[in-house]
């Protein structure tokens, strides 16, 4: 049984590295699981590498965030140079990518927002990961949700002017796959490179494979550099058009190009949400499609349809379900305006044969548990929450399984495309 600081008792490894390995222990004197890493010994003389180890902890004593591993303590015992971490109970990014393949919008957004919530963090405190990769995100599972936990901050570099570089300008370090063209160059590294690679990281999530493929780090580093990538909508057509757009932005070649990691976050929200101008622009062309074969008699102010069911009208009803007999009266307004048909739901009963239903209208401001019982009642069913207010409630929207959103500030005739575009989509799938 071997002991480091005579306090931490290895029981398994977990991982094994370049620099060094990782095992799960047992801290004695707090009676608790710990995560702990520890350098190769034979690398012990190289003062770079030793300096890269110690700098790691460092790193990570700075971040505090939920999304961050923790570092607990590090030191050096018996010939042994440690860090001792946060156990993080769990699977890595690219283990879930492998089972269960492709992701949907609903299942990656809370996971982007997480991702890029940690590295806002980073990049604040001065720290650029600089290795972001499905093996360095863990994907922990706590009361049904998944949380990210990004790890490994191996070749974390101190963006402070103060401190001194471990690697000479020209010297490339990371993963060909994902890393930004100036890493490419052996260039210095900032924030933008972390932004590059999670547009990586969440092309592959949507689609199931890399922007870029190749066969060695060489042909792999070329086209970061010179190759533009295909748009994330022609090879994932489930991917809205904002998406897309909001990861090409990150793909850029220039790091002055990308948006920061919370520009990032933003337009991808906005995006899920269907606020972005791309989904704009595709709801105000569906609606001129719409409305250019109706007669004069039968538009209504504004250009929108009135009183006849458009040709690419859902089949079914469209349920709104609200405890606010107001807020349904609106609604339901709305859509029998746009010729929809639709019917009003109160109480907290389920409906029955929701299958036949086209869609359901829930109001943010109900909760969003409504939003899970639909989901578990009709997985495929689209599910619409309007009155949605903050980054908060998008993501907890997000989380329980809406299909779209409406912000609270937008007109309610915005969700009719949305409902449509949801629907014939279902329709095609199904």
């Amino acid at each position: 049984m071997r002991r480091i600081a005579d306090r931490f008792v290895l029981v398994e490894p977990l991982g094994v590295g370049g620099m060094g390995s990782i095992y799960r222990a047992h801290d004695e004197r707090l009676g608790e699981d710990v995560a702990i890493k520890i350098l190769k010994r034979a690398l012990l003389d190289d003062v770079v590498l030793r300096e890269r180890f110690r700098r790691e902890a460092f790193s990570l004593a700075k971040l505090r965030h939920p999304g961050i591993v923790t570092v607990y303590d590090s030191g050096e015992a018996d010939g042994d140079l440690y860090t001792v971490l946060e156990l993080v109970r769990g699977e890595t990014l690219e283990r879930v990518m492998e089972r269960d393949g492709p992701m949907t919008i609903a299942q990656a957004a809370p996971l982007f927002e997480q991702l890029l919530t940690a590295l806002e963090v980073c990049h604040d405190s001065e720290i650029v990961h600089r290795d972001i990769k499905p093996t360095n995100v863990m994907i922990a599972d706590a009361s049904g949700a998944r949380h990210v936990k990004l790890i490994d901050f191996g070749l974390a570099r101190m963006a402070s002017k103060t401190i001194a570089k471990l690697t000479e300008t020209g010297a490339v370090q990371g993963t060909p796959h994902y890393m930004a063209p100036e890493q490419c160059r052996g260039e210095d590294v900032g924030p933008p490179g972390d932004v590059y690679s999670a547009g990586v990281l969440f092309y592959e999530m949507l689609s199931g494979a890399q922007p870029f493929q190749g066969s060695d780090a060489a042909t792999f580093m070329a086209q970061h550099l010179f190759v533009e990538p295909t748009p994330l909508a022609k090879v994932a057509p489930h991917v809205s058009a904002g998406v897309s757009a909001a990861v090409h932005a990150a793909l850029a070649k220039q790091p002055h190009d990308r948006p920061t990691a919370r520009e990032l976050r933003v337009a991808l929200a906005a995006a899920a949400m269907g606020t972005d101008p791309e989904a704009k622009g595709e709801a105000a062309a569906d609606l001129r499609k719409h409305t250019s074969g109706l007669a004069r008699s039968e538009r209504a102010i504004g250009g929108r349809p009135r009183g006849k069911v458009p040709s690419d009208a859902p089949a079914g009803s469209v349920l709104v379900w609200t405890t606010k007999a107001e807020r349904g009266a609106a609604l339901r307004s709305c859509l029998s305006t746009a010729g929809l048909s639709c019917a009003l739901v109160s109480g907290e009963g389920p409906v029955e044969h929701l299958d036949a239903h086209a869609a359901v209208v829930v109001s943010a401001r109900d909760g969003i548990e409504r939003v899970r019982g639909l989901r578990k009642l009709a997985p495929k069913l689209p599910v619409i929450v309007v009155d949605v207010a903050g980054p908060d409630e998008t993501t907890e929207a997000i989380r329980a399984g809406a299909s779209d959103m409406l912000l609270r500030e937008a007109p309610d005739a915005d969700m009719v495309p949305k409902i449509v575009r949801l629907a014939k989509r279902r329709a095609r799938t199904s």
